[in-house]
């Protein structure tokens, strides 16, 4: 019996062990098998930590400029004059804090939803060298094709595709080759737009300590107006250099003021600055115009649901003229350049003197 013990007790160590092994390997091989977009963004999370602003840049005190559109009020004081910085072609493209302005949420985590969200922000690039890549193609070539996509108010149908090819292409080709530009593009087919991010931060902006965040709650009339912007910046490859969320952001500063944007995006002063001149000549363009986007009634749509009817208008001739601004913009701004910061007096015994102190 006292043998049979022993060996009983030995197996059970045996066994314990092996399982300690067991589970250390398991381990092992979850730690080496994690999920690569959960690495993605936790590397995400720490990149944005360490690269906090120490600076606030004042855009009172240099570069004043008043936005065309002001649909909320605010207390400081702006000047008329207009002023576009020059900045370099392709601006690194900076991701914004993962400090989420989401208020509670009944149905999620609201730092996990924020997080989500910029992880397909920076997940979904956009290519800003396209053009240097494809010298053959221009960049009117790029403003058309989104123009015409904005037109296109209802996709055709598979059997129409085949039809106009003119037997070109069949119905399984198109399906094949569908498949094939999936499985190249990752299934990767959710991307947060940058009209998704104006709604968001719409709802943030308006948002009451009762509602739960599931339906929009703010005036569709301000929406339409800030997605016509949008739509117009969208055309020229200069929206390229920003991240989506910056666009919506700097969007939504030229119908409002800087501490709203800044709530509502979580966004810092110095990571819109540069988008909000960027954009100041389109608004400009849209506000020549005389006449700003209204509502429009469809039959058969909910009347909460007619703001995301998208509505075509001269998109290409506006553009011309926002473009046309910007140079001149920055003609004025080479002739005549505004300094940055505060500016301070010379040294007594640097001044120039003239006959009369004499």
């Amino acid at each position: 019996m006292p043998i049979m013990s022993n060996c009983t007790k030995a197996n059970h160590t045996k066994g314990e062990r092996t399982a300690q092994h067991s589970r250390k390997r398991k381990a092992d091989v979850a730690i080496f098998l994690q999920d690569p977009d959960e690495n993605l963004e936790l590397e995400l999370i720490e990149m944005t930590k360490k690269k906090q602003y120490e600076h606030r840049g004042n855009w009172e005190n240099g570069n004043s400029w008043k936005s065309p559109y002001k649909l909320i009020p605010t207390p400081e004081k702006e000047s008329d004059t207009a002023d576009i910085a020059p900045h370099p072609p392709y601006a690194c493209l900076k991701f914004h804090s993962t400090v989420s302005p989401l208020p509670q949420l009944s149905w999620a985590n609201r730092d996990d939803v924020w997080r989500n969200m910029l992880h397909k922000d920076s997940a979904y690039l956009r290519d800003k060298n396209l053009f240097q890549r494809h010298p053959e193609l221009q960049q009117s070539m790029r403003s058309i094709l989104l123009d015409w996509l904005m037109e296109e108010i209802y996709p055709p149908k598979l059997h129409q595709f085949a039809y106009i090819t003119d037997g070109a292409c069949t119905e399984e080709e198109i399906l094949s080759m569908e498949l094939i530009i999936m499985k190249a593009l990752k299934w990767c087919l959710t991307p947060m737009t940058v009209v998704s991010w104006l709604n968001v931060y719409l709802q943030v902006a308006y948002s009451k300590e009762l509602q739960q965040f599931l339906l929009p709650q703010y005036p569709q009339q301000t929406y339409i107006q800030i997605v016509e912007l949008l739509d117009l910046c969208i055309l020229d490859i200069g929206c390229l250099e920003y991240p989506y969320s910056v666009l919506a952001a700097s969007a939504l500063y030229h119908f409002s003021n800087a501490e709203l944007v800044e709530k509502v995006s979580g966004c810092e002063w110095t990571e819109l600055e540069t988008c909000i001149k960027h954009l100041l000549p389109f608004a400009m363009a849209i506000r020549d115009t005389g006449k700003l986007s209204k509502l429009k009634f469809f039959k058969g749509v909910d009347i909460e649901d007619m703001h995301n009817i998208q509505t075509h208008t001269g998109s290409l001739d506006l553009l011309d003229k926002a473009q046309a601004r910007k140079e001149m913009l920055q003609e004025d701004n080479r002739v005549t350049p505004v300094p940055n910061g505060i500016l301070t007096p010379p040294q007594s015994d640097k001044k120039q003197r003239t006959g009369d102190s004499e």
